[in-house]
């Protein structure tokens, strides 16, 4: 994973986000990284060391996810905002108790130090891709009829102070803040409810909103508002409306696959930075060729597969060959060009 971020970083990126790190033992998956352990800091640290060497900046991904989480193996039990039952979401699904909640809060400002610690620039905050804020944004997951409910303030509470904390517990860290403007789902959340949660989120000190949309639910092999049929730039239009109500700069991704999609949505205002991800991991000379911008050079777009394993099996067209297969020497700084 060292090895990873290293290459991805010295493909001339000027920011790194990392994967989501969880902020506690509760995972997405097996092998998601932690964040919040004191053990984790060695690691981070060597992860962000590496980033920085490649002239990149590094910052970390914090989440937790809620009732997206692996089952607890005892009790096969998931923790979310209410107890209900959802179709995609097999396991029962316990309330959060207040002291809960609180906890959770603890452990974001404890993974925050860490990062601090490890020698990130910064945190990027998750209320996306299914993630536990996010699930206390909707009202489909969020049916509490206290101070954390969704009817009181949208949900928006267990945000607002753990955000607050970890702005007071890191002040020197640049604080991103990633959400899903629209959960994408029958009775699900609005666009509306979006710029409340943004200009709350600018208020309290956020540096910039990164902006997708859609509500994962249960198993990774779900549908992706970023599929093969979706067109490109697909989030920016939601990011345009986030950006016409706060004063804070917003990032968006989300299927920009070359750089006239990026450079569009740059000169139409719709956001401030252009965001990658699997972009770049279908061709990591992406940025190179968008520099050069030759016609005969074309990009490798990306095959919007519905789970992405080009980091560790190769995209589907590459025979096997993975970015571990590839001779990538020729991107290090310190190493001899090939």
């Amino acid at each position: 994973m060292i090895q990873f971020y290293e290459r991805i970083a010295a493909t001339d990126t000027a920011v790194i986000i990392t994967e989501s790190a969880s902020v506690c033992r509760n995972k997405f998956h097996s092998r998601q990284l932690l964040g919040n352990e004191n053990d984790s800091v060695q690691g981070l640290s060597q992860i962000a060391e590496k980033i920085r060497q490649q002239g990149a900046m590094p910052i970390l991904h914090l989440t937790h996810p809620g009732i997206n989480a692996i089952p607890e193996p005892e009790t096969g039990k998931v923790y979310g905002p209410s107890a209900i039952s959802l179709p995609k979401i097999k396991n029962p699904i316990i309330e959060l108790s207040y002291n809960q909640i609180r906890q959770i809060s603890g452990f974001f400002i404890e993974s925050a130090v860490s990062a601090w610690n490890a020698g990130f620039s910064g945190l990027q905050i998750s209320a996306a891709d299914g993630s536990l804020f996010q699930q206390f944004l909707s009202p489909i997951t969020n049916l509490r009829r206290d101070d954390y409910g969704f009817f009181a303030n949208f949900g928006s509470k267990f945000i607002h102070d753990t955000f607050k904390a970890i702005r007071k517990a890191v002040p020197d860290l640049l604080l991103i803040f990633k959400i899903a403007a629209r959960d994408l789902l029958p009775g699900g959340k609005s666009i509306e409810n979006s710029i409340y949660l943004a200009k709350m989120i600018a208020k309290f000190g956020a540096d910039a909103i990164h902006v997708v949309s859609g509500f994962p639910l249960g198993s990774p092999e779900r549908e992706q508002p970023c599929g093969k049929n979706s067109p490109d730039g697909v989030f920016a239009d939601d990011a345009a409306i986030i950006k016409n109500s706060v004063d804070i700069p917003v990032l968006v991704s989300g299927k920009i696959s070359t750089p006239e999609i990026g450079e569009k949505i740059l000169k139409e205002g719709k956001a401030d930075a252009v965001i990658l991800g699997r972009t770049l991991l279908r061709d990591l000379d992406w940025l190179f060729k968008a520099r050069i911008n030759s016609e005969s050079i074309k990009i490798r777009r990306c095959m919007n597969c519905i789970v992405c394993a080009a980091a560790s099996h190769g995209c589907p067209d590459f025979d096997g060959i993975t970015i571990w297969n590839l001779n990538l020497n020729k991107y290090l700084k310190g190493k001899s060009k090939q």
